[in-house]
């Protein structure tokens, strides 16, 4: 990042996006689960909104915002410093990661 306020301006930018699309698809159940960590952001989102709602973030401000999406493999997602599973009994676990 840039200058010393580059992290406080994206952070604020991002914020803007998520009240004016984040919030609303979390209203309407679409989202059931969101979290953002400066530019990484975990979400859980219904299979059928998935491509919708990832093409109406990137159309916030395309010149400036592009997000990607991973999926998870093997039950089992890496996020920032932790890994997401699904264990055998079909519940969400968290543990560290180390590459």
């Amino acid at each position: 990042m840039g200058s010393k306020i580059s992290s406080l301006i994206a952070n604020f930018y991002l914020n803007i996006m998520e009240q004016k699309i984040v919030k609303s698809e979390i209203e309407k159940g679409n989202i059931s689960a969101y979290c953002r960590y400066v530019d990484d952001v975990y979400c859980i989102v219904r299979k059928n909104q998935k491509k919708r709602i990832l093409k109406s973030i990137n159309n916030f401000d395309p010149k400036f915002l592009s997000f990607t999406n991973e999926v998870m493999k093997n039950n089992s997602l890496t996020f920032l410093d932790t890994e997401i599973y699904i264990d055998e009994t079909s519940v969400p676990e968290i543990k560290i990661y180390s590459k």
